[in-house]
């Protein structure tokens, strides 16, 4: 489990450690620091971003709350509803272990649901597939590629600029099924994508099997970088019914799909609970007023009602 919060001055010894080599250094940071990796340049890096209303330096902690990951949100637009992440990191000893995905993805729940915003952006190397995989498969979709944007060395990498739109994962606790144990609705809209809803269905066996509404443009051949065991299968389907809303702060989600043993799936969750102004200790604000928090919690509370 992941827990987000402010970055403190004392993240800076977990950072610089999360860097095996400066390929992968540069990678993350694309030359806005110098190998290797310094207090004194994070200590900078810390107090730009402070001052700047629109950006928030976020640590992403273990469950012994231990700093293993760390992001930047910048450039909020709060009349374009859109918000950029940057730095992304985890530490080299647990990649693999979908501590990234799951911290990326608590990053965009954090901007639709407290930030309000609409869309998330960021970028990556075309020469990490690791990562961009990983963003494909929370949902991102690559709007625009530059080739030979950055030089290194010898080599000309580009990069992917990115986009989520909508995104929410639905996980079974009290009501069981004999075959999922959680479904993931992503909205997709890109020149290569096409326009229109995919659910990811995670299994009990602990593979994933992947949906694409007809809408979308189905390539049987994509590169899919699922958790746990991986991708089981990807087909096309009939997403129907679909209701993705946020209103007054809470959110309404329905879909209907036929599963891979036909079965009816129907889903509809309909948020009950009205937001209101709540105190530091339930959920920490982020930013100009944060009080140094020890974590970041983001809550949400559904009722659900399965058919």
């Amino acid at each position: 489990m992941i827990r987000l919060r402010p970055y403190k001055k004392s993240d800076a010894e977990y950072i610089m450690k999360c860097f095996t080599d400066k390929k992968a250094f540069t990678q993350w940071c694309s030359d806005k620091f110098t190998y290797p990796l310094t207090k004194e340049q994070l200590e900078y890096y810390y107090h730009k971003y402070e001052k700047d209303e629109n950006a928030w330096i976020i640590s992403a902690l273990n469950e012994e709350g231990i700093p293993v990951g760390h992001f930047l949100m910048r450039l909020a637009d709060y009349k374009k509803e859109s918000i950029h992440l940057g730095f992304i990191i985890v530490d080299s000893k647990i990649r693999g272990k979908g501590y990234g995905k799951e911290m990326v993805s608590l990053a965009v729940k954090y901007a639709f649901d407290i930030l309000k915003v609409k869309r998330v952006t960021l970028g990556v190397f075309d020469n990490n597939p690791a990562a961009h995989n990983c963003y494909k498969s929370l949902g991102f979709i690559e709007e625009k590629y530059n080739e030979n944007t950055f030089i290194y060395g010898n080599e000309k990498w580009g990069i992917y600029n990115m986009a989520i739109e909508k995104l929410i994962l639905i996980i079974f606790e009290k009501k069981l099924d004999s075959i999922y144990k959680a479904l993931e609705l992503q909205y997709l809209n890109g020149d290569n994508e096409g326009k229109g809803f995919r659910v990811l269905a995670y299994r009990n066996d602990g593979y994933t099997d992947m949906f694409d509404d007809l809408s979308l443009n189905f390539n049987p051949n994509e590169k899919c970088d699922v958790v746990e065991k991986g991708l089981n299968k990807h087909v096309k389907r009939n997403v129907e019914d679909t209701v993705f809303e946020v209103t007054d702060g809470c959110v309404e989600v329905s879909f209907d799909l036929e599963d891979l043993e036909k079965r009816k799936i129907h889903v509809y969750i309909k948020e009950q609970n009205r937001k209101k102004s709540i105190t530091m200790n339930l959920l920490a604000p982020i930013g100009h007023y944060r009080e140094a928090p020890s974590s970041l919690p983001v809550f949400f509370l559904y009722d659900f009602d399965f058919i």
